[in-house]
């Protein structure tokens, strides 16, 4: 279990505890898997990627609602060293509680979501 800190923001890596401010958060084993091969190859990157889970789970309503079948979920984007990244994720305003869904580069992000969430 590895605890991270980001701006006042706490969470533990195996999706068992999250605290900040009001809201939850939490992250699909896809995604888990995805940030776990990153650990050995990209630490810059997946501490980019923790600081921008931090600004979202600040404000949440920040990100760009997406259109049309993926209407009820939010995009969240951001440049690392000239590339394009997305984190997809859904607000549950009830729960106060943010399902992190999809990461990846803007390349093909939507059609690759799509894919994941529509299997």
């Amino acid at each position: 279990m590895i605890l991270r800190e980001v701006a006042t923001t706490w969470w533990v890596t195996d999706r068992r505890l999250v605290l900040s401010m009001d809201w939850t958060f939490s992250s699909t084993k896809k995604l888990e898997r995805l940030l776990k091969s990153l650990e050995k190859k990209q630490k810059a990157l997946l501490a980019s990627y923790h600081e921008q889970v931090g600004i979202i789970v600040k404000n949440p309503k920040d990100g760009s609602i997406l259109h049309g079948d993926l209407s009820s979920y939010f995009s969240w984007d951001w440049t690392f060293s000239g590339v394009s990244l997305r984190i997809c994720y859904k607000v549950v305003e009830t729960d106060k509680h943010i399902y992190l869904v999809y990461f990846g580069s803007r390349e093909n992000f939507y059609r690759d979501l799509k894919k994941y969430i529509f299997k």
